[in-house]
């Protein structure tokens, strides 16, 4: 059985990697008659500048959250055919080619 999760997700930060920049990131199920719902949001932390592109990326990060919570929460064991829908070139472009970021910065996100 296939179960199938379409995600939406967007990031984006108010002075873009400036001291005292904010940032914040969000991710949504849409279902087959086209309507949002669980809804989840995320501001991005202020100890190291927040950046459009860490936005993006814990946008990402937060669909992918949702799609294993939901996975939990079914009765049997499906394969999850999972699609993730951005606006953000960057984040299309690491998912595609791989994102290469050491641990400790990923802890970060």
């Amino acid at each position: 059985m296939v179960y199938i999760i379409k995600i939406h997700v967007d990031g984006g930060c108010r002075a873009n990697g400036q001291p005292g920049s904010i940032g914040a990131a969000a991710a949504a199920f849409k279902d087959a008659s086209g309507r949002f719902h669980g809804e989840t949001t995320e501001d991005l932390p202020s100890y190291t500048a927040p950046t459009n592109q860490r936005a993006e990326i814990t946008s990402v990060i937060l669909g992918l959250r949702m799609a294993l919570k939901r996975y939990d929460q079914l009765h049997s064991d499906p394969w999850l055919d999972v699609t993730i829908y951005s606006d953000s070139a960057f984040a299309v472009y690491c998912m595609g080619v791989g994102l290469q970021v050491d641990q400790k910065r990923m802890d970060e996100l």
